[in-house]
Parts: C-alpha cells; structure tokens; sequence
C-alpha cells in the first residue's frame, strides 16, 4: 500500500520570496516596475509558469556569505535569517521583519540561536550592528528617559508594533505596553517568529485612530513607516496638537518616534514638535556610527523641561538590557543635548 501512494507526496515548497522581489522591482527610480502589484501579479504569473526561475533566488541567498533564509512570507511581508558570520558579539542569525513594500527598511530584528529557529523564549534589544541590524532599538531609550522624569510605573503606547520586539522588552522592563500595527499579516509573524506574547496588549489598528482612543500616555513612541517616516500625515502640526497632546499625561510625558529624511524635513519636523510640545525639550540623536545607517536616520525625543539627563541616564541605562551597545547610545545622547 505505501509503495503505491507514493506518487501522491507533497510537491516542494513554492518560493517564500515573491512579495520581496516584488518590492525590489518596484521602489527606486530606477527599479522595471512603477507599481508593487504589477510586479507581484508578473512574478505570480511567472511562478505559476516556471518556479525555477524564482527558486534559485533563494538559493543563491542560502549559498552566498552570510547566508539568507526566507522562513515566512506573505504579499505584504517577510521575514529572513540571516546567518552571523565573522567576528561579532553575538550568534546565531538576526531574524528580520521587513514590509515588501519597502524592502529595503527592516522593520524589526531580533537575535534567534539559528536559522529557522522558534522565536525566542526571552525579550532582548534588537541587535545594533551586522546586516540585517537595525538602529531602531534606540527607541528603547524612552522609558529609561522617563525614568528620569518620575519614578513610577509607565503606561506606553507605540505606533507601529511590527515584530514586537520593542513593546515585549519594554513590558519586560515592567512597564504597562499597550501598540498597534496596521497590518494583520505583521501580527501574525510577530507571534509566530518574533515570540511576541501576551506580556502586552496589540491592537489592530492604525496610528491615528489608535491614539484618539487613548489618554494618559507616559511614554509614546511612533515607530510606524511608509516611504518616509513617520509617514507625512504623522508629521503634520494637526496631528500632533489634535491627536497626540490630548493623549498624554499631563504629569510629565515622553515622546520618541523614528525619523528619515533631509536636513530640511527635519527641521520642519523638529519645529512643529518644539511649538506642539511647547513644554519638552526636543532633540534629534543620531545613531552610533556602527548602525551603518546613513546621515537621514535619527531618532527624536521630547522630555519635559529641566531634566539633568547627565546625573541620571547613565545609571538608567548601563547594564540594564534596554539596548545594544548602550555606551554608544548614552554618547550619541550627549552630543545631541548639548547641540
């Protein structure tokens, strides 16, 4: 009986890769396609037709160094291990979240003992260095920057969840976290392979709506995206003085959000943030020059007035599993309140 079912055996697994490539052949001025889902439904139809041709896109990622993994993948997302090779302080594979529609931009990263493993048992900031890395860890920084403020036990909210990592290390840290995250799919691998758990709470939901439900925030942090980021309809001075300065605490609050752009944009950013929060001081941090990440990468932060950051952050922050790299952070800190 085996012998003779044994024509009936599973096909391979199709590609995990067609939403990324699609991303690829659609961002930048240069890339064949204007449209992410003209390329998608072309790369569809060419997987339907011939699966090899796709297939050895993959491959090739797992033969080169380091060697690259697709372990999940949808239209809208993908996430890849990525093997850490050479000196590094850390091992195994970076586990990376990115959205096919800008897949140059990792979303989130998170360290896994090896390809292809579960998502990790325990929270732990997102790796700074190596490929596949991400800068936006820093955001971390918030909470220890309330802890500055006011000793008390916060309540968080983050716009843009994405694999979770950050709202599980800061739920870690005993904060009460509570997010959003737009995008189902995201959700889903964030639970899947980023080990996100019920140590917080997530909401399906964009940003806008999210934070007109909300009140007494002690510490946001906006980490959503698009092509820019934050998205140009968070950068608006409405935004800020309608939606997000109704839900803060008035007991001294404090505001973190990823940015990229030119010099330009950011001064318009920082302009609405200082008139907005007119009771913060507000500051660009530029990432520690290991991140590899270019000079339009910052992040901002708003604290209230008056606070003596150089007696208290250190010791908030050195050895106590916010970040990567803290000592880097607490110097780019430094340089960006003293300008």
């Amino acid at each position: 009986m085996l012998r003779s079912l044994s024509h009936l055996r599973s096909p391979p697994n199709p590609p995990l890769c067609i939403g990324f490539l699609a991303g690829i052949q659609s961002s930048g001025p240069s890339a064949p396609f204007s449209d992410f889902d003209d390329a998608y439904d072309l790369l569809q139809g060419v997987l339907a037709t011939d699966a090899s041709v796709i297939d050895c896109y993959e491959k090739d990622l797992w033969r080169e160094s380091p060697r690259q993994k697709f372990v999940h993948s949808t239209k809208a997302i993908s996430v890849i291990d990525t093997e850490i090779v050479g000196a590094s302080k850390h091992r195994g594979a970076i586990r990376s979240l990115i959205h096919n529609r800008n897949p140059h931009l990792i979303q989130s990263s998170i360290i896994v003992p090896q390809v292809s493993a579960p998502g990790p048992a325990s929270a732990a900031p997102p790796p700074l260095t190596g490929l596949a890395s991400t800068h936006l860890g820093g955001l971390a920084l918030a909470l220890p920057l309330f802890q500055c403020v006011q000793e008390k036990t916060p309540t968080i909210a983050i716009c843009g969840a994405g694999g979770c990592s950050l709202p599980r290390l800061l739920a870690h840290h005993g904060a009460i976290v509570s997010c959003c995250e737009p995008c189902p799919d995201t959700i889903f691998a964030a639970t899947r392979f980023f080990g996100a758990d019920d140590s917080f709470t997530i909401q399906l939901d964009d940003s806008h709506s999210f934070l007109s439900k909300s009140r007494d925030i002690d510490v946001l942090i906006i980490d959503a995206a698009d092509s820019d980021a934050p998205p140009l309809s968070m950068r608006e001075s409405n935004f800020w003085s309608s939606i997000v300065r109704p839900s803060l605490s008035l007991s001294g609050s404090v505001v973190a959000t990823n940015f990229i752009g030119d010099l330009h944009a950011l001064d318009n950013f920082l302009g609405i943030l200082r008139e907005v929060l007119d009771n913060h001081d507000t500051f660009a941090v530029s990432p520690p020059a290991e991140a590899g990440v270019s000079d339009r990468h910052k992040l901002l932060f708003a604290i209230p007035k008056n606070v003596d950051l150089s007696a208290q952050l250190m010791e908030k922050v050195v050895g106590k599993g916010y970040l990567d790299s803290e000592e880097k952070w607490l110097e780019m800190i430094a340089v960006a309140v003293a300008s």
